[in-house]
C-alpha cells in the first residue's frame, strides 16, 4: 500500500488526477507512484481545490436526486406478489421518461436552449429544429453572434456602470454604425485587456489562448469567409461547412457555461415591505417567449421595468439599462429582449433576436 500524504488543502485535486481514466489503471507493480508525473502547478493552486469541492457536492446531489427516481422495486411491498408486479410496470414506464429527459443534456446545445439566458436559448433552439443545411449553417453562425452578443453587452453594461450608468462619448463613438460581432468582440477585449474584472470573475479567463473570445473570433472567421462566397453552395458544401462550425459553436457554449448560472430578471415592480423591498418580475432564461415569474425579497429598492444580471459570482446585480432591455415590441406586441446595435448623438436604436427595433434615449 502507498500512503499519500498531500500538502496543505492538495488532497482533492490529487485524489481527482489520480482517478482520472488515464491514471485509474496504473500499474503500481511496472512503475513506481512516484514516477507518475503530475501537473503540480495546478494541484497545488487552492482555488482549483474549492472549485472540486463545488464538484464533489454537484456530483452527490446529482446521486442523491437519481437513486429517488427508480427506487427499489421491492421496497416496501413485502414480497407482495401484485405490487410488486406493478412497483416493475410504474419503474418501468419512469425510466423510460428519465431517459428521454436526460439525454437530451449530454447535447450542449440542449443545455443551452433549456437553461442559458433567453437571446441564447432562443437561437440554441432554431438550430435544433432547422431542417435544411442552410438553415442550420445560419441558425449556428447566428448562435455563436448572439454568444459574442450577450457577453459583450455584459462587458458593456460593467463599463457604462463604472461611469455612473451613463455611456461615455467614447462608447457611444462605437455604435455609430451598427454593432456587428466583431463589435461584440473588441467589447468584450477591451474590458478585459486592462486587467481583472472583479464584476464579471467568469470574464479572467476569456482571453486565453483556448478561451472563449478566440472561439468567438474563430467563429466569426468561419462566419466572414462564407459570407463573401459567390452563388448559391450546394448541400454537400454546405454540410462541410457544418462540420466545420459546428464543434466550435459547441466548445464556445461549453466555454461559456457561466452564463447558465447568471439569471436575467425584468424587474415588473419594487414593492417595499417595511423591513425590504419585494421585487416582482420575470426571468428571461430558456428558450420559451414567456417567461417565468418570480417573486422574491431584498434589501434594497431598483428601479422597475429594467433587466438585471444575477450570478453567484458578482456581489452585485450588473443593470443592464441602458444598452439592453425587455420590451413590449410595437411592432409585433410581444415580449422581446433588445440589446443597442446603433447609436445617434443621444438616442440609441436597440434590436431584438427578430431584428424589431426600439429607440431609447440616453440621457
Amino acid at each position: 500500500m502507498s500512503v499519500l500524504r498531500p500538502l496543505r488543502r492538495t488532497g482533492r485535486a490529487l485524489c481527482e488526477f489520480l482517478n482520472a481514466p488515464h491514471n485509474a489503471g496504473y500499474n503500481d507493480r511496472l512503475h513506481p507512484l512516484t514516477d507518475l508525473p503530475v501537473p503540480a502547478e495546478i494541484l497545488n493552486d487552492e482555488t482549483f481545490s474549492d472549485h472540486l469541492e463545488d464538484l464533489r457536492r454537484s456530483r452527490a446531489d446529482l446521486a442523491r436526486i437519481t437513486a429517488g427516481i427508480l427506487p427499489n422495486v421491492f421496497e416496501g411491498t413485502r414480497a407482495d406478489l401484485a405490487n410488486t408486479r406493478r412497483a416493475v410496470s410504474v419503474s418501468l414506464a419512469e425510466a423510460a421518461l428519465t431517459t428521454e429527459l436526460l439525454q437530451p443534456l449530454e447535447d450542449p446545445f440542449w443545455r443551452a436552449e433549456y437553461a442559458y439566458p433567453f437571446p441564447i436559448a432562443a437561437l440554441a433552439r432554431h438550430y435544433r429544429i432547422a431542417a435544411s443545411p442552410a438553415q442550420r449553417k445560419e441558425a449556428l453562425l447566428k448562435l455563436g453572434e448572439s454568444v459574442a452578443r450577450t457577453i459583450g453587452n455584459l462587458a458593456l453594461a460593467v463599463l457604462v456602470s463604472r461611469n455612473d450608468n451613463r455611456m461615455s462619448a467614447e462608447l457611444r463613438r462605437k455604435f455609430e454604425r451598427s454593432a456587428t460581432w466583431g463589435t461584440w468582440n473588441w467589447m468584450i477585449k477591451d474590458l478585459r485587456t486592462p486587467g481583472p474584472v472583479p464584476e464579471l470573475p467568469e470574464l479572467d479567463n476569456i482571453l486565453d489562448e483556448n478561451g472563449t473570445h478566440t472561439l468567438l473570433t474563430q467563429a466569426l472567421k468561419f462566419r466572414n469567409d462564407s459570407g463573401h462566397s459567390f452563388g448559391v453552395q450546394p448541400a454537400h458544401e454546405l454540410e462541410d461547412e457544418i462540420a466545420q462550425i459546428e464543434p466550435v459553436i459547441q466548445l464556445t457554449l461549453e466555454s461559456a457555461s457561466w452564463l447558465a448560472q447568471r439569471q436575467y430578471d425584468l424587474v415588473d415592480r419594487c414593492e417595499y415591505t417595511g423591513d425590504g423591498f419585494r421585487l416582482i418580475g420575470r426571468r428571461l432564461r430558456g428558450s420559451h417567449p414567456d417567461w417565468e415569474p418570480f417573486d422574491r425579497l431584498v434589501s434594497g429598492p431598483v428601479t422597475p421595468h429594467r433587466v438585471y444580471v444575477n450570478g453567484p459570482s458578482n456581489a452585485a446585480a450588473i443593470e443592464l439599462w441602458p444598452t439592453a432591455g425587455a420590451d413590449l415590441c410595437p411592432k409585433c406586441r410581444q415580449w422581446e429582449f433588445f440589446v443597442i446595435n446603433e447609436v445617434h448623438r443621444y438616442t440609441a436604436t436597440l434590436r431584438s433576436g427578430r431584428d424589431h427595433e426600439i429607440d431609447r434615449q440616453l440621457t
